[in-house]
């Protein structure tokens, strides 16, 4: 009635979101400062399960301790020039090189809990 193809739209949860983004990162193809940025607004989701049914044990414990220095290796000058020019501007002004350390932290320690408690799932 319209005039328009009917089209499919796929829609993620905020888990299967946090998921993929920890995939994303811990890609060791990619250092994508976007992963960070991401991770931070999906700090509250809760992929444990997610991640422990993509991937295997090793994988999982891999990832946990190599998170920290994947992460952190995506410095401020790449969110510079990479990911503030294509955030709103209030927004970019915040993020600084101290407030870029603090949220590039607090992904980790978040990244690793998420490991580390898929780890711990139920083994099917």
């Amino acid at each position: 009635r319209y005039g328009i193809a009917p089209f499919v739209v796929s829609a993620y949860t905020h888990d299967m979101l946090a998921a993929t983004k920890v995939a994303a990162i811990m890609s060791p193809n990619r250092n994508v400062p976007r992963d960070i940025y991401d991770l931070h607004d999906l700090a509250a989701s809760m992929p444990e399960k997610l991640l422990g049914d993509m991937l295997e044990l090793d994988v999982l414990q891999r990832w946990k301790n190599e998170v920290l220095p994947k992460v952190v290796g995506i410095t401020f000058d790449q969110a510079r020039d990479q990911l503030l020019p294509y955030i709103p501007p209030d927004l970019r002004g915040l993020i600084t090189p101290a407030a870029w350390e603090d949220m590039t932290l607090a992904v980790v320690g978040r990244v690793e809990q998420w490991l580390a408690d898929a780890l711990l799932r139920p083994l099917a």
